[in-house]
């Protein structure tokens, strides 16, 4: 729905389909929807949101979307590239090289460090380098965003701080503490742009990271989950997003990610309050987390899949605000013209 992508194939031998004509059909059906989103494409670029996010990591444009190969499900970085690839914004791979050597390129909105202590995708002996985390400081305190996932700016043996980016993030990692050691009461806020549409439950996430801290007064927890509970004192809270402001800008923590409809939604929502555009939010959007649709200015028509395997309902938001209610059958695609 994104971008232009003119082929579609399945690998394997045909004669092992003979038994599957259901799968044959579905086949067919789903060639028919590739070519006609082809289409649209070559009529004209679908619309994107006003944001662009650079993802920050080693290898930068040298290894993109690439970097993992096929989907490692537990690798949260690889869960978050799924998630965005998905949405309607514009992506640029940043390397930690090219913010030392020219800062920030112009037009980034959001900036992005998501992975595991020590690796090329969080950056590892960089964040020894004061001016990487300078940059990053002044970018967000002029209005810039940030979002930090699992352990960014991680880097063991340079104190006062584990996460290098802790006061802009507003959480740091402390292996001295225990789960149960740490309270949260007036941290942990219930209501918050990012998770409107969230169900009240925590998160479905993969390789979390514990023993959180929080480093900030502005920062707040709306997602949490208990790890331990005990009648004759009080529920022990695991921090799952943090929220936190800093200067002009905003950054979001996540303790992990896994990727599924809800946590998309989620990154979603997090993209807009981090570059301060929630009010341009409802824009093309459904209002169900299952529903998926793309505007194509062009050509005037709007394309809106079913991505689960039942039937749903909802409502598209268009750019003036009014709502095109809609049905769509099991992995259905519809096309609608003018609206």
């Amino acid at each position: 729905l994104r971008v232009c992508i003119n082929r579609i194939g399945f690998g394997g031998m045909i004669s092992l389909l003979d038994d599957y004509p259901e799968f044959v059909e579905y086949v067919g059906e789903l060639s028919k929807q590739s070519s006609a989103i082809t289409d649209l494409h070559l009529e004209g670029e679908a619309w994107q949101a006003p944001i662009t996010v650079g993802i920050l990591g080693f290898w930068g444009r040298m290894s993109s979307w690439t970097y993992g190969g096929p989907l490692s499900h537990n690798s949260m970085y690889d869960n978050f590239l799924e998630a965005i690839s998905g949405l309607p914004v514009k992506i640029r791979f940043l390397s930690f090289d090219e913010i030392l050597e020219g800062g920030l390129p112009h037009g980034i909105n959001v900036l992005v460090n998501c992975g595991r202590e020590g690796t090329s995708l969080s950056g590892g002996a960089y964040w020894e380098k004061p001016e990487l985390t300078a940059a990053i400081f002044t970018f967000v305190n002029a209005g810039g965003g940030f979002i930090g996932i699992g352990e960014p700016s991680a880097l063991v043996g340079k104190p006062p701080y584990r996460f290098q980016l802790a006061p802009m993030l507003g959480v740091d990692r402390d292996c001295l503490l225990t789960e149960g050691s740490v309270r949260y009461d007036q941290q942990c806020v219930a209501g918050h742009f990012v998770t409107e549409d969230l169900k009240n439950t925590p998160l479905d996430m993969i390789n979390e990271i514990a023993d959180l801290k929080i480093t900030s007064a502005n920062a707040e927890i709306p997602v949490s989950r208990v790890v331990s509970d005990c009648e004759q004192f009080y529920e022990h809270l695991k921090p799952q997003l943090i929220t936190n402001t800093f200067g002009s800008g905003r950054s979001v923590y996540l303790s992990g990610f896994k990727y599924n409809f809800d946590n998309t939604r989620l990154l979603s929502r997090m993209l807009y309050w981090v570059a301060g555009k929630e009010d341009e939010w409802p824009k093309w959007q459904t209002d169900n987390p299952l529903l998926e649709c793309a505007w194509f200015p062009k050509s005037e028509k709007l394309v809106v899949v079913n991505n689960s395997n039942h039937m749903q309902t909802g409502s598209v938001i268009r750019e003036d605000g009014t709502a095109e209610g809609i049905e769509m059958s099991p992995l259905g695609m519809n096309i609608i013209q003018s609206i």
